[in-house]
């Protein structure tokens, strides 16, 4: 584990970087669950996992009270460990939400994205998909623990194998985030980008959500309007916690998108 400008990251291998920025709460142990699976046989990409401010073992400073100023800390970040590199980013949840706010700011040095579960939009609550709820059982019910159970309208899939993963990936950032922090930053302004036009992105992106999403999920692929090498995939049978609840797919189609993503910086 190495600090930068006080946060901390991993980082694995070399090549084209790749920065994996989790969402809120969570740390940089989610992303790296479910990411560093894909590069076993990819060789040349250099993987790094940021803890964000407030979560996992980046300490929340005082002077940050936006999200604006939340998307500073983590483009500084970049700064420090890619220099003038072009990079990649991953992003699920909040983390895609920052994401897309650096695609807008310099999207120039960003070879491709990949958006998981990036969230609402202002109609949100019409657009949502049926709050449908698969594989159900007294067994998982039972098995909730009380934070647990305060996240469970983010499950469709309510299995004990869905739970174990969400047990192993989410619940240690869930649980050890710094909340007073979290609520300062989020009782403060908006993200400023969101309210300007969206600014076209050359660069391959995957646009991964569920149908089951509870945040909504129709405004998601009119994003490729301004995305002319995206792909917007709204899968069946999961929530907004898509990378425990269909893992398989997942790691399909984000393999598929670092092969496009490899395939246009040799090229661009």
């Amino acid at each position: 584990m190495r600090q930068v400008s006080t946060l901390h990251f991993a980082k694995h291998g070399t090549g084209l970087p790749i920065v994996n920025l989790h969402g809120w709460p969570a740390e940089h142990g989610q992303m790296m669950a479910m990411m560093e699976p894909l590069f076993a046989h990819r060789p040349g990409w250099r993987r790094i996992y940021v803890d964000l401010p407030g979560m996992g073992l980046s300490p929340g400073p005082d002077w940050l009270v936006s999200h604006d100023q939340m998307l500073e800390a983590v483009s500084d970040f970049i700064d420090a460990v890619a220099g003038d590199d072009r990079v990649v980013l991953a992003g699920h949840s909040y983390g895609a939400t920052l994401a897309r706010g650096l695609m807008a700011r310099e999207g120039s040095r960003v070879g491709g994205a990949f958006l998981l579960s990036p969230g609402g939009s202002e109609d949100s609550p019409e657009e949502a998909g049926p709050p449908t709820v698969f594989a159900e059982s007294q067994e998982f019910s039972d098995e909730l623990t009380e934070t647990e159970r305060e996240l469970a309208g983010l499950f469709r899939v309510r299995s004990l194998e869905v739970l174990d993963r969400v047990r192993t990936q989410a619940m240690p950032g869930v649980i050890g985030a710094d909340h007073e922090f979290l609520a300062r930053v989020a009782a403060g302004p908006n993200f400023s980008y969101l309210s300007q036009p969206d600014r076209v992105f050359p660069g391959p992106v995957l646009i991964l959500s569920g149908r089951q999403e509870p945040t909504g999920y129709r405004h998601l692929c009119r994003w490729l309007d301004s995305y002319p090498r995206g792909t917007c995939a709204i899968l069946d049978r999961t929530g907004h916690l898509l990378f425990a609840e269909q893992p398989g797919l997942l790691a399909t189609l984000a393999g598929e998108w670092l092969d496009r993503v490899q395939e246009y910086v040799t090229t661009t």
